[in-house]
C-alpha cells in the first residue's frame, strides 16, 4: 500500500519543493516564448479552428463581469486575451476605442488649426522658427493619430500571426 502524508504537511511541503525543483528546471531548459507580429487582417470568410476551454464557475462569473463592463461578447474577450498574451500588443475594448476615435478627432482638429496657422505665416511676414516649429507639430500630431487608427484596426480586426 502507498504511504499517506498526513500530519503537520512537512512531508508534503518537501514532495511539493521537489517537484518545484523539477518544474523550474524544466522552464529553464525551454526556448524564451516567441511573440507574435499581426501582418495582415484576415479575410472575413476565412475558416476558423474550434477551441473548447473548461472555466471554474468564479472564472466564468469574472469573465461575464468583464465582458459586460467592456462590451463585448465572452468569445471576443477571450479572443482579445489570447491575442494580447500573443503579440504583447494592446486589445482595446469598445469604450477604449470609442475614446481612442475621440482623441483622434480632437487630434486631427488641432492639426488642421496648425496647418492654417502655418498657411497664414507663409503668407505674410513671419518667424521662420515659429512656422517649422508648427509644421512638426502637425507632423507628430499625423502620427499619433495613425499610431492609433493602426491600434484600433489591429483590435478590431482578426490579423495573422506570424
Amino acid at each position: 500500500m502507498g504511504r499517506t502524508l498526513q500530519g503537520t504537511g512537512q512531508e508534503a511541503r518537501r514532495s511539493n519543493q521537489g517537484s518545484n525543483r523539477a518544474t523550474a528546471k524544466k522552464t529553464q531548459s525551454l526556448p524564451p516564448s516567441r511573440t507574435y507580429q499581426q501582418t495582415k487582417p484576415i479575410p472575413y470568410e476565412e475558416p476558423k479552428v474550434r477551441f473548447e476551454i473548461l472555466l471554474t464557475p468564479s472564472e466564468k462569473a469574472a469573465l461575464t463581469e468583464r465582458d459586460e463592463a467592456e462590451r463585448c461578447s465572452q468569445r471576443r474577450w477571450i479572443i482579445d486575451a489570447i491575442r494580447a498574451g500573443l503579440t504583447n500588443e494592446a486589445q482595446f475594448g469598445m469604450s477604449d476605442i470609442e475614446a481612442l476615435g475621440e482623441s483622434n478627432y480632437q487630434l486631427l482638429a488641432i492639426g488642421q488649426n496648425l496647418n492654417q496657422i502655418a498657411r497664414k505665416l507663409n503668407e505674410g511676414v513671419h518667424d521662420p522658427v515659429q512656422t517649422e516649429l508648427i509644421k512638426g507639430l502637425s507632423a507628430i500630431i499625423d502620427r499619433h493619430t495613425h499610431i492609433v487608427n493602426v491600434a484600433i484596426r489591429a483590435s478590431l480586426e482578426r490579423w495573422v500571426l506570424e
